[in-house]
């Protein structure tokens, strides 16, 4: 085959290295007829035409040989004929027996070849070739692929007689083996010999505008109207030379060109005589892209037997697509794309191919076939070279999307929440949801962990997508992608926070605090304190709090629901130095009426306030203030005796065991302890003071006397010199008791032989001559009373 303009020999080898063994695009607008031998065939009256008698011709098919018939004799697979219906008739057959050409010639002589089929080539195998026949005179050529085959020398005289034209089987009626089985394309009959030159130069292209001696041109692409394989009933062999010879089929026992049959339109003629691929880039010919995204860059080239070719002179490349399956247009984005002018090997740039069906619904992609028409002109005949087709499949990449998450929970979420998510992607390109190239892979990112979720792939909206939260930030990723267009990535992120933990608070232990613990005998963690006083709280183990900030809080018990407040955070102990102090001036004065505090101990999470996770809190350490030591009364005797018995003094209410008593005379304390009574042995005022360990309550003076009775006689009045005999007075009504309000009671007694007593604060009595002991017994009201005794007084009378 005769290449057009080729580039230099170093180059031209190049590239056929790597252009080398392309496989050709499957295309269904390049149509050829695919005969099943058996009674199916193309007929042309050429009555009419300068085609009829013994005219000159030149005839010319693409054909394939399906499966060769092996019976050779007078009988063989008819391709072309020439035949009569007159007298004398004759018929002019080519056709194959064993897979090679054979001639059959018979003249109206009634002369035919001896055996009557001559062979013209040898097997022919499965392959696409071209066959030409030419008749001028008594001169046959036959040309198989544009070359002058070896044909029968003997007597090819005499005249013929023709009005018929067939495709597919002899002029007569039906002999076995005699129709075609394989495939035939680009049929045309010329009323003029062509020359070699003419059938190798126009055997590979479709013929169109004026043809000086073409009168049927069945090239059998015949529009959309043609189904290929389909119900093309009616159909006919449009003729495209312009002269209207249209082709009449007729049909077998099978239904030629009826759906279901097996003789009918097909996909894919014989191959044209430019490969046209399209590669990413020069260098990876032969390998064919198949598809791209829009806007990427590609390289054209078209190449002859694998060398690429350029334009010849005073012809024009025309950049055709089809979209789809549609017709085949002017490639609108190659004819505004100035490298592609005139071209046919050629980078195409990055933006330069487009696909207008992205903004709309749909696929997602365009199936486009490409091809190149090369139109040679001579004269008024224009010969189109219309290359290979490559159908690459432009895709649209994915511009933009949203993620739609219900509920929309705030982050940070909190370890170990349980999530329950609906999910809508809302894409901004229409075909993201139908197109069937569309993926969307969706996956979990725990942290550095990522998690496919292939039960959602490509879904756009789901529910009860069920999170446990762990540790690590969660990210929900959706990637959409689209044949080869880049993905794109929505992703919708929470923070998490750990969650947080406590441990216990207590009072610190070391040093010591002026602190009592009630435990066991109350519950843990509850403290009494005196007034004023101060102590100090501690974690206990600060390594206990974790993934929070601790944040010291008190609260007091008055008013009723005092809210917690904050004391400050960060400290692992904390001063109670919102303990009541003395001093009611002081700004840390407890309200009114309180006699409790609380202390804890929130740990809030790392993002606090906004964080999901709730704070924990520690225990409750209570402090009690200590309350101030009752007043009361004491009771008990007031007066007592110098030698007791002495009195009991009580202190009441009693509140045994609280407090300490202290039993104060004269301010020297004269007893203390827990118990509330004291006996009083020295007469004056006492004092009680009350303690708690905090605080005292003075009760008192409680005022207590001696009782000490004085007795005082009196010498006598009446016989001041008791004189003998005579009696005498004795007084003794200035004693006195030293308490006061108490009574006196006198009883006298005198041992002058027999004590003898007599009552009575005076005593009359004579004294014994020898003389009389007297002695004074004064006792008081008191019960038991109180007793004084008088020195003993010893009178004796004068003489």
């Amino acid at each position: 085959m005769k290449p057009l303009f080729k580039l230099p020999a170093l180059l031209a080898w190049g590239l056929w290295l790597l252009f080398s063994s392309n496989s050709r695009a499957q295309v269904c607008d390049n149509l050829a007829m695919d005969f099943d031998g058996d009674g199916d065939y193309i007929s042309l009256s050429t009555t009419g035409t300068p085609l009829t008698g013994d005219a000159n011709f030149t005839a010319e098919a693409w054909f394939t040989i399906a499966s060769p018939v092996t019976s050779c004799g007078s009988t063989f697979r008819r391709l072309i004929t020439l035949a009569g219906n007159g007298s004398p008739s004759s018929r002019f057959e080519l056709g194959e027996c064993n897979g090679q050409l054979k001639l059959f010639w018979f003249n109206t002589n009634n002369n035919f070849i001896p055996g009557g089929v001559a062979t013209i080539s040898g097997p022919l195998g499965s392959d696409c070739h071209h066959l030409a026949v030419v008749r001028n005179g008594g001169l046959i050529e036959i040309f198989l692929d544009g070359v002058l085959t070896p044909i029968y020398s003997g007597a090819f005289t005499g005249m013929l007689n023709t009005n018929l034209f067939r495709i597919g089987s002899w002029g007569g009626g039906s002999v076995l083996n005699s129709d075609w089985q394989g495939t035939v394309d680009e049929v045309r009959l010329w009323s003029v010999p062509r020359t070699a030159a003419q059938i190798r130069d126009y055997k590979d292209c479709s013929l169109s505008g004026t043809s000086p001696g073409l009168w049927v041109n069945w090239t059998f692409d015949q529009g959309p109207l043609v189904i290929p394989g389909g119900n093309n009933a009616g159909s006919m062999a449009t003729d495209m030379s312009g002269h209207g010879n249209n082709g009449t089929f007729s049909t077998g026992t099978d239904g030629f060109a009826l759906s279901g049959a097996t003789s009918n339109f097909v996909c894919n003629g014989c191959p044209v005589r430019y490969e046209f691929n399209i590669s990413d880039q020069i260098a990876l010919f032969p390998v064919s892209l198949s598809q791209i995204c829009v806007g990427d860059k590609v390289h054209f080239c078209v190449t002859d037997n694998g060398a690429a070719v350029s334009v010849p002179s005073g012809a024009t490349v025309l950049w055709e697509s089809s979209d789809g399956g549609g017709p085949w247009v002017a490639d609108p984005d190659m004819a505004s794309y100035p490298t592609a002018i005139n071209a046919l090997c050629f980078p195409v740039q990055g933006g330069v191919i487009t696909n207008p069906g992205c903004a709309n619904a749909g696929n997602g992609y365009v199936d486009r076939k490409y091809r190149a028409r090369i139109i040679k002109h001579s004269g008024s005949e224009l010969c189109n070279y219309v290359t290979s087709e490559r159908e690459l499949r432009i895709c649209c990449p994915p511009t933009c999307a949203n993620l739609s998450i219900v509920p929309s929970i705030p982050a940070p979420w909190c370890e170990g929440d349980l999530v329950s998510l609906n999910v809508t992607l809302n894409p901004c390109d229409l075909w993201v949801v139908t197109g069937p190239n569309v993926t969307i892979d969706w996956v979990l990112i725990n942290g550095s962990t990522v998690t496919p979720l292939p039960q959602y792939q490509n879904q756009v909206n789901f529910t009860g997508l069920q999170l446990l939260v762990g540790t690590n930030d969660l990210c929900l990723q959706a990637s959409i992608s689209n044949c080869s267009c880049p993905a794109i990535t929505l992703k919708q992120c929470w923070d998490v926070d750990p969650m947080p933990m406590c441990g216990p608070i207590d009072i610190r232990a070391n040093p010591p605090t002026p602190i009592s613990p009630i435990p066991p005998s109350g519950p843990p963690y509850q403290y009494i304190i005196c007034p004023g006083g101060y102590s100090i709280l501690e974690m206990v183990d600060p390594t206990d709090f974790k993934n929070c900030t601790p944040v010291w809080q008190y609260h007091f018990d008055v008013p009723i629901g005092d809210p917690w407040k904050d004391l400050g955070s960060s400290n692992s102990t904390q001063n109670t130095n919102t303990l009541p102090q003395l001093d009611p001036s002081d700004p840390t004065h407890w309200p009114l009426g309180a006699t409790r505090i609380y202390y804890r101990i929130e740990c809030r999470p790392q993002s606090w306030p906004n964080s999901g996770c709730d704070p924990c809190y520690t225990n409750t350490v209570e402090i009690q203030l200590k309350p101030a030591p009752p007043s009361g009364i004491i009771s008990g005797l007031t007066q007592f005796c110098k030698d007791g018995p002495y009195p009991t003094l009580t202190i009441t209410p009693n509140s045994s065991g609280n407090w300490n008593y202290y039993w104060i005379l004269n301010g020297i304390v004269q007893a203390s302890g827990p118990g509330q009574t004291f006996t009083a042995t020295k007469p004056g005022c006492y004092y009680v003071d009350i303690n708690n360990g905090c605080q005292s309550t003075r009760v008192g003076p409680y005022c207590v006397e001696e009782c000490i009775i004085v007795p005082i006689i009196r010498c006598p009045v009446d016989n001041p010199c008791a004189c003998d005999g005579l009696p005498i007075t004795l007084n003794g009504c200035d004693s006195y008791d030293t308490c006061t309000g108490t009574t006196l009671t006198y009883t006298w007694t005198w041992d002058s032989g027999t004590l003898v007593s007599v009552n009575g604060c005076t005593l009359v009595h004579i004294p014994d001559p020898a003389g009389t002991t007297y002695w004074l017994t004064v006792n008081n009201s008191l019960n038991p009373p109180c007793t004084g005794v008088s020195k003993q007084f010893f009178i004796k009378p004068c003489e």
